[in-house]
C-alpha cells in the first residue's frame, strides 16, 4: 500500500468502517491511470468530492490491479500491510517454532527481532515498508513481477541488526497550533492539503520530538519442521513495548486535554485468540455463541471465521475420502481373511494323513489344533512384517514425488506405534481365519485319517 501511494502520490488512509479514504492533494500522477476503464468512475468521484473519496477494499484492489496488470490476486497482499507485529507473550511457544540465526532475542522493551519464513525470506513489500528497499528497487521488482520474471533481493544480517526505527503514536500528530487558538491540539494531518508548509513544519517536529525508538537486535527463522508459525514475517516487538506505548498515549497532552480517547485495557476493540487445534477453535466459537445468547443488545461479540469455513469444507471432503478408503480396506480385510481360512483348510486336507500319524502316536486334539493355529500365527506375523517393510520402503519415493510437486517432504510416514498395531491386527485376523480349519483338523478320526492318500 505504501508503494502504491508513492507511485501515484495519492494519500490512502484505512478507516474504522473498513473502507479507505483516497485523497488527492493536487499531487496525484494520473498518467499511471491512463489505461484504466472499469474504474474510471473512481477518478471522477475523487475529483468531484474535493479531491477525496471513500473506496471499499474491493474497489481499491481493482484500482491497484489495474495499475499493475497481471497482478490482480497479489494486489490483496498490498492492502493492510503491517510490517510491525506484536510477539506473543509465550517464550516457550516461540522457541519451539523459531530458531535464532543472528544477533540475540529481545531483552528490553525498546527492541525487536526480524521474523523470516523457513526459507529465510520475507515479503518484498515488508522490506520496502521497513526501508530496506528503495523506490527504484521496488519499481524494478514490480516490473519483473508483471512480466512474470524471477527476481531475488539479498539483504545481509549486518544491515538489519542495529537498525533503529522511530515509532510515532497517534497523539504525536496532535499539536497546539500556535496561530489557531480555536483548534487546540489539532491533528496536523488534517491540514496537509490546505497548508502543506505548516504541515511539513509540524511533521518534522513530531519526528524530532519522538522519544519512542525500536532497535532490531536479532533475526529469527521459522523451523523446518513447523508448518505455520505464530508470527508474521516482519519486525516483532514485545508485549512490554506495547504497554509502554499505551502508557505514552494516555499520558500525552492531547489525551489529557480531552482531544483524544484514552486507551482502556479493560475494554479492547479486538481480541486475538490462538488455538492449537480445530477442536479448540470450535470450543471458542461455542463459548462466544453461548455468551451472545445472554448478552444485552449491542454487547454481542461478532467474529469472522472464513478460514474455519474453508477448512471445515476441506475436512468434510477429507473425511468422506477417509470413509471410502476405510470401506475398501474393510472389504480387503474380509476377503484376505476368507482366503487365509481357505489356505489353512487346504493345508488341513493335504495333511490329513499327517494328522492321523500325530494322533496315532499320542497327540491330542488340542495338539493338532495348536499345530495349525501356530501356522496361522506365523503367516499373520510374516505378512504383517512384509507389509510394514513395503510401506517403509515406499515412503521414500512417495515423499520425493510430493516434494517435487507440492514442495513438502515427510508427509508420508509410518509411526512405530502404528506399525506394531498393524502387525498385531494382521496376526489377529489370521488367527481368527484359522480357527475353523484348525478345529476341523482336530476333530478328524485318526483311523480315517491314516487311510487317506
Amino acid at each position: 500500500l505504501a508503494y502504491f501511494q508513492n507511485k501515484t502520490n495519492l494519500e490512502i488512509t484505512a478507516l474504522d468502517n473498513g473502507k479507505y479514504q483516497i485523497t488527492d492533494n493536487g499531487n496525484a500522477d494520473w498518467s499511471e491511470f491512463e489505461n484504466i476503464q472499469s474504474v474510471s468512475d473512481i477518478r471522477d468521484e475523487i475529483e468531484e468530492n474535493s479531491g477525496s473519496a471513500e473506496l471499499t477494499k474491493v474497489e481499491l484492489i481493482v484500482l491497484i490491479s489495474k495499475l499493475m496488470p497481471s497482478f490482480n490476486l497479489s494486489a490483496y497482499n498490498y492492502i493492510d500491510v503491517n510490517a510491525f507485529n506484536k510477539m506473543l507473550n509465550n517464550n516457550d511457544l516461540i522457541e519451539s517454532q523459531y530458531d535464532l540465526i543472528a544477533g540475540r532475542n529481545i531483552e528490553n522493551d525498546n527492541e525487536a527481532v526480524l521474523i523470516l519464513d523457513k526459507n529465510s525470506e520475507v515479503d518484498d513489500y515488508v522490506l520496502y515498508a521497513l526501508g530496506f528497499l528503495t523506490d527504484e528497487q521496488m519499481d524494478d521488482i514490480m516490473e519483473k513481477m508483471v512480466k512474470g520474471e524471477n527476481y531475488q533481493t539479498k539483504i545481509s544480517f549486518d544491515s538489519v541488526i542495529g537498525k533503529e526505527y522511530k515509532v510515532l503514536e497517534a497523539s504525536d500528530f496532535y499539536f497546539d497550533l500556535e496561530d489557531d487558538d480555536d483548534n487546540k491540539y489539532k491533528d496536523i494531518r488534517s491540514i496537509k492539503s490546505s497548508d502543506y508548509a505548516k504541515f511539513a513544519y509540524y511533521w518534522n517536529r513530531s519526528i524530532n520530538n519522538c522519544s519512542n525508538n525500536v532497535k532490531v537486535v536479532g533475526v529469527m527463522r521459522l523451523k523446518q519442521d513447523t508448518d505455520n508459525g505464530s508470527l508474521a514475517t516482519g519486525l516483532a516487538y514485545s508485549q512490554e513495548f506495547q504497554e509502554r506505548m499505551i502508557n505514552y498515549h494516555n499520558a500525552s497532552a492531547a489525551v489529557v486535554a480531552g482531544n483524544l480517547k484514552e486507551i482502556d485495557r479493560s475494554n479492547p476493540e479486538s481480541i486475538y485468540i490462538y488455538v492449537n487445534s480445530f477442536e479448540a477453535k470450535n470450543k471458542v466459537k461455542d463459548f462466544i455463541a453461548e455468551y451472545n445468547k445472554n448478552a444485552e443488545s449491542g454487547d454481542e461479540i461478532s467474529y469472522s471465521d472464513n478460514v474455519g469455513l474453508i477448512m471445515s469444507t476441506i475436512s468434510t471432503i477429507i473425511n468422506a475420502i477417509t470413509y471410502v478408503l476405510v470401506a475398501f480396506v474393510g472389504v480387503s480385510l474380509v476377503v484376505s481373511s476368507i482366503m487365509i481360512g481357505v489356505i489353512t483348510y487346504i493345508s488341513v486336507i493335504e495333511r490329513t494323513k499327517e494328522i492321523g500319524v500325530l494322533r496315532s502316536i499320542g497327540a491330542s486334539k488340542a495338539d493338532v489344533r495348536h499345530v495349525f493355529t501356530a501356522e496361522s500365527f506365523i503367516i499373520g506375523l510374516a505378512s504383517g512384517l512384509f507389509g510394514i517393510s513395503m510401506a517403509l520402503l515406499f515412503t521414500v519415493p512417495i515423499n520425493l514425488i510430493l516434494k517435487k510437486y507440492i514442495g513438502f517432504y515427510g508427509i508420508a510416514k509410518l509411526p512405530w506405534v502404528a506399525s506394531i498395531v498393524l502387525v498385531g491386527i494382521s496376526v489377529l485376523l489370521t488367527l481368527i481365519a484359522g480357527l475353523i480349519p484348525a478345529r476341523i483338523a482336530a476333530k478328524k478320526d485318526p483311523v480315517v485319517a491314516l487311510r487317506s492318500n
